[in-house]
């Protein structure tokens, strides 16, 4: 909306200024409220004396109008341009809150899955190495199988055994 506007405001600015208004059809008369015609028209009184000098008051009039109203309008349009950046950042800030989310969630999910496959190796290990010693000394297997005792993931360190 606002870039369409100042595209028209620029154009009929500038078309209006550059075009001798006595000769066009009245319809182009809302070109003396302009303020680029004005500014024109006024610099050629002050610069080169060529314009009516009579008509300098309202040439200045209506710069100071224009002026005026920018200024009432400025307060508003920043406060409008900062509430719109504040959304734009809450809501970068939020799509980034889920990204990091997401990402330590994948994170933990590809941290325990790693932790299971090593503990499924550790035990397959351990099987392995029991099955040895059953084969080639059988008189250490009562003191291995206290060994391979299933923890709880409450627990730290594995429970003695009490004879």
């Amino acid at each position: 909306m606002i870039p369409s506007f100042v595209f028209f405001w620029i154009s009929s600015n500038v078309a209006t200024a550059t075009y001798p208004l006595n000769l066009c059809p009245k319809f182009y008369r809302y070109a003396y409220g302009l303020p680029m015609l004005n500014a024109i028209e006024a610099y050629s009184v002050l610069l080169f004396n060529i314009c009516k000098k009579g008509l300098l008051w309202r040439n200045y009039l209506i710069l100071i109008c224009y002026t005026i109203a920018g200024f009432a309008v400025l307060p508003f349009s920043i406060r409008l341009f900062l509430r719109k950046q504040d959304e734009k950042t809450k809501a970068r800030t939020e799509n980034l809150r889920r990204k990091r989310a997401l990402r330590l969630k994948a994170r933990h999910e590809r941290n325990a899955k790693l932790i299971s496959e090593r503990r499924s190796q550790v035990r397959q290990r351990h099987d392995e190495l029991v099955q040895r010693v059953k084969c080639h000394s059988p008189s250490l297997l009562p003191g291995l199988n206290g060994l391979r005792q299933e923890r709880s993931p409450s627990q730290s360190q594995p429970q003695p055994e009490t004879n």
